[in-house]
This record gives C-alpha cells, structure tokens and sequence, in this order.
C-alpha cells in the first residue's frame, strides 16, 4: 500500500519512520471506483485526504499488484473502516475526483504515522491515473510529497 502526502516530516517513531498526529478527512478519489451494488457502498484506487487544519493534503493509493505481480487490483486500506456510499463516487472520470459536496467532510481519520515513499514506490505513483488522462504538466499528484501511511482510524 503506497499513500501520498504533503506536509512536514518529524524524526519520531522507528528508524524511516516519522510520526503525523493529524487529523484528516477524506474528500475524493482517484476516479475509478468498484461499486457492490448489493451493499450499496463503493472503493476507489486512490483516494484524497485534506487536514483539519487544510494546511495538508494527502493523495492516498489503495491499488496494489496481483498475487502474480503481474495486474494492479484494489487494496484493503480503509476497508472495515469506511464503507464509502456509492453515489459518493458515481461521476469519477479523468484523474482525481472530489466527493459531491454533501460527502466532503463526512468521513474523518486519524493518520497517527507514516514514512517516506521509496523510489520505487515512487514510481508507480503515476500509474494511479489512467493514461489516457496523465499531463505531467498539470496533474494533480504533482503537487505532493510521497509517504506511506502506516497507521490510520477512523474518528466517530
């Protein structure tokens, strides 16, 4: 699992890793999701998170390769924790999609630590959008620092 965020670094925590007691919502996702239509919920590749304070944002990946390394299929990272409706993600398209306004601050997390990308999970951060849709010159991811996030609750 590979989260993106931009804000600073502290040197607590284990060696690599660093500590961000913040509180966050999420707000959006990649534009793709995967709807149960029994449950009536939905997840996404990727989503975006904003602080409390809206002085972070946080891009996060949930996709991950198949057990063969071979196809991107999606992660568990907020599963059990949100179950996001699915008419929060109806409407995604090109890139980076933001939740319809009723939703924006419906879903609230603690992000309690996380490290920094490697470079290769670096590399795969472009992958997140479909290439059809990817201008290095404008996109969105651009625009923040690469972490991983290690431990994330979900606030009542």
């Amino acid at each position: 699992m590979a989260l993106i965020s931009i804000g600073s670094f502290t040197s607590c925590g284990k060696k690599g890793e660093s500590s961000s007691q913040g509180i966050y919502y999420v707000v959006g996702y990649d534009g793709a999701a995967k709807v149960d239509i029994q449950n009536g919920t939905a997840k996404s590749g990727g989503y975006l998170f904003i602080s409390e304070n809206l002085k972070d944002s946080l891009i996060v990946n949930n996709r991950k390769w198949d057990e063969n390394g071979r196809f991107w299929v999606y992660g568990n990272l907020l599963d059990g924790i949100i179950d996001f409706p699915a008419e929060a993600m109806l409407g995604g398209g090109c890139g980076f999609t933001f939740f319809p306004e009723e939703y924006r601050f419906t879903f609230k997390m603690q992000i309690n630590s996380y490290r920094p990308m490697t470079e290769e999970e670096k590399r795969d951060v472009p992958r997140l959008v479909n290439g059809m849709c990817y201008n290095p010159h404008r996109h969105i991811v651009q625009k923040f620092k690469l972490v991983v996030i290690t431990s994330i609750l979900k606030i009542q």
